[in-house]
């Protein structure tokens, strides 16, 4: 009964030592368990925490350097186009100086051409004013000389008259004086005009200093042989006539120009002045040559 009680309370024992063994081991195991998953959730959550930190940090030198190489190139680009604005601006200032001095050599030489054009035109319109007005002179004094010369022609005349009435009374002395003045002869026919008279009228030369006289000229004066020569003439022709006469007889003649109620033409080298102008019924030709005609 001994045994049997000890061999029970052996196995007894036994089982409960198994039992707590069991329990142990089971207790233990799930310790380590729990534990090697804390230590695996904290390696893990460690290691997260540790590869977070890491992507933030490569991030963050990512993001800097990207930021540093943003700006860096931004820079660079800045001051690349600040050297291409000032290179660009240079070349502007350089061609708009260059526009701005041809622009103004170009205004210089136009308003040199245009001071001498100026000039020519002026010394032109001086130069055909003191010719005119030499022209007009040198008909007022030929018509004065003519004037001049026809009373002295006159005045022997006049004094013979003078001295057949000495006796008479003193109220018939000029009863019986006539002066006999050269009349301009009228024209009949104008229409033939143009015709040479087989007959040239006496003291009427064929041309004056190789200026054509008409075979229809006539009263012709001489004033001055010597030069500056002078000759006036009188036409049975109306101005325009003797004007397309002369255009006709010699290409010598440049365009006519009118002066008040004459008409002056003027050789192509100004040696040779006509001046023709109404006359009664004809025209009056008055021919200044101021040098030899070769």
């Amino acid at each position: 009964e001994l045994e049997i009680a000890a061999s029970e309370v052996e196995e007894t024992k036994l089982v409960e030592l198994e039992i707590t063994a069991s329990e142990i081991e089971e207790t233990k195991l799930a310790e380590l368990e729990i534990t090697a998953s804390e230590i695996e959730e904290t390696k893990l959550a460690e290691l997260e925490i540790t590869a977070s930190e890491f992507e933030e940090t490569k991030l963050a030198e990512l993001e800097i350097v990207a930021s540093e190489v943003d700006e860096t190139k931004l820079a660079e680009l800045e001051i690349t186009a600040n050297e291409v604005e000032e290179t660009k601006l240079a070349e502007l200032e350089i061609t708009a100086s260059e526009v701005d001095e041809t622009k103004l050599a170009e205004l210089e030489i136009e308003a040199s051409e245009v001071d001498e054009t100026k000039l020519v035109e002026l010394e032109i319109v001086a130069s055909e004013v003191e010719e005119t007005k030499l022209a007009e002179l040198e008909i007022v004094a030929s018509e004065e000389v003519a004037s001049i010369s026809i009373l002295e022609e006159k005045t022997p005349t006049l004094l013979a008259s003078l001295s057949a009435y000495t006796q008479t009374s003193p109220d018939s002395i000029f009863d019986d004086i006539t002066v006999n003045t050269p009349e301009a002869p009228q024209v009949t026919d104008n229409v033939g005009a143009n015709a040479n008279v087989s007959i040239r009228s006496e003291g009427c030369p064929e041309n004056f200093n190789q200026v054509s006289i008409p075979a229809n000229g006539k009263l012709c004066q001489i004033f001055a042989a010597d030069f500056p020569a002078s000759m006036i003439l009188f036409i049975p022709q109306t101005p325009e006539e003797v004007v397309q006469y002369y255009l006709a007889s010699s290409d010598n003649f440049v365009e006519p120009k009118k002066i008040k109620k004459r008409t002056m033409l003027k050789s192509t080298d100004n040696n040779t002045t006509l001046i023709i102008s109404k006359d009664g019924g004809g025209t009056q030709v008055d021919i200044l040559v101021k040098s030899p005609v070769s």
